[in-house]
């Protein structure tokens, strides 16, 4: 795995560049293996997409005494395309790698469910979940800057084929999780699809 990046990114070294935002080699990897992606097959596509969308010339490696260091110009983007990728190879699939109804449901009654797009390195949310709906609780910003804790509530059901709905602002939603509880999808009713990283 690591002889896969040196090799992939030793290629990317560019002379001329900005120091910006850094980033472990081994950190790097570590998000993969945090989400139980080790195969060369689904980390490569991953990897190259992330670097030909925001540039080769914006990456360069760093030798360094405690290891290789990844400098990127754009590091907030680079790593988002990177959750970006994960989310697509572990996103739960109906009748694949979806948790069915009764363990959806023991999940959602007996935890707080924390979901974010970027390995919960920004804002997240937070839904506790109850017999008769559900609270959010979720990080914003006032006319200042400040941050507060907003809470809102709404409903949730299950449709008659078994697939749980929730009620987000008024939109009605199916969720799934994945089966090792790292994935959430959502779904709203206007065929726009959420894919989310989740934990308990």
């Amino acid at each position: 795995m690591v002889r896969l990046l040196i090799l992939i990114l030793s290629l990317l070294i560019s002379s001329a560049f900005s120091v910006s935002a850094k980033i472990s080699k081994n950190d790097y990897i570590e998000i993969f293996k945090k989400y139980n992606i080790t195969e060369r097959i689904k980390i490569q596509p991953v990897i190259n997409e992330c670097v030909n969308r925001f540039g080769k010339e914006n990456l360069k490696i760093i030798k360094t005494d405690s290891g290789d260091v990844l400098d990127h110009k754009n590091e907030k983007a680079f790593l988002n395309c990177t959750y970006s990728g994960i989310l697509n190879i572990i996103k739960p699939i109906p009748g694949i790698n979806s948790i069915p109804k009764k363990k959806l449901e023991d999940l959602i009654l007996n935890n707080e469910i924390m979901i974010s797009v970027d390995g919960f390195r920004g804002p997240s949310k937070r839904f506790v979940f109850e017999e008769n709906g559900y609270t959010l609780f979720q990080k914003e910003r006032d006319d200042v800057g400040r941050e507060y804790g907003a809470v809102k509530t709404d409903g949730w059901r299950w449709s008659k084929t078994g697939q749980l709905r929730v009620f987000i602002d008024g939109q009605k939603t199916t969720w799934r999780v994945s089966k090792d509880y790292t994935s959430l999808s959502i779904k709203f009713s206007t065929e726009k699809k959420n894919k989310l990283l989740f934990k308990i």
